[in-house]
């Protein structure tokens, strides 16, 4: 799970074992491998990041277990103190988010909850479709299988014009072209600050 997490956000996994191979089949130390931000760990900070921003320094996490890992299930939002929800960045506003990996929507799903807002899941451009109606932005990845992101921008365009897509990508030069000329409100690279997500949420949204 966390290797197609790390891959969903561009993340960097450490490959290989731990010693390499010198010819005649000694085996050499290798350097000193230089830090890895692995899924867990990003995954962990973005949530320890966002509970601090809100509680304050030193708060933990309501997403993480007694034992300090671990994430809760959906209802997240309803457990959050009373203090987090009065300045909850998102909270009112209902986030389609729109991915191909099952992680990476779980894990946008609790953090963007935690932030306070109402979050809808699809697997897909088609399965996005059907949501559109009482949505407030969209965000969703730029490529995935079959209808890419531009796509589902094409069609949100012409079914609910006012609402903004955001566009997340982790491939930004190889798809630099078709994002220059992409009408969307935002794109923003993987993998992408907490807070930076939620400021770009706010700055697009419009009164409805």
């Amino acid at each position: 799970m966390l290797h197609r997490l790390a891959t969903s956000m561009g993340l960097e996994r450490p490959q290989g074992p731990g010693r390499s191979e010198r010819p005649g089949g000694a085996r050499a130390p290798l350097a000193p491998a230089r830090p890895v931000v692995t899924a867990a760990r990003w995954e962990m900070s973005f949530i320890s990041g966002m509970a601090q921003g809100l509680m304050g320094p030193g708060a933990r996490s309501p997403l993480m277990d007694d034992r300090g890992g671990g994430s809760a299930s959906g209802d997240l939002p309803d457990r959050r103190p009373a203090a987090v929800r009065a300045r909850a960045p998102l909270a009112g506003l209902r986030v389609l988010v729109v991915d191909d990996h099952a992680d990476t929507l779980t894990f946008l799903q609790q953090a963007l909850g935690y932030a306070g807002a109402a979050v809808v899941i699809a697997s897909s451009a088609r399965a996005a479709l059907a949501a559109l109606g009482s949505i407030d932005v969209v965000v969703t990845d730029y490529a995935m299988p079959d209808e890419d992101g531009l796509w589902l921008l094409e069609r949100v365009r012409e079914q609910a014009a006012a609402v903004p897509v955001l566009a997340l990508t982790g491939f930004a030069e190889s798809q630099k072209r078709a994002l220059a000329h992409a009408p969307f409100a935002r794109v923003l690279l993987k993998p992408i600050d907490p807070w930076r997500l939620c400021e770009e949420i706010q700055a697009v949204v419009r009164p409805r």
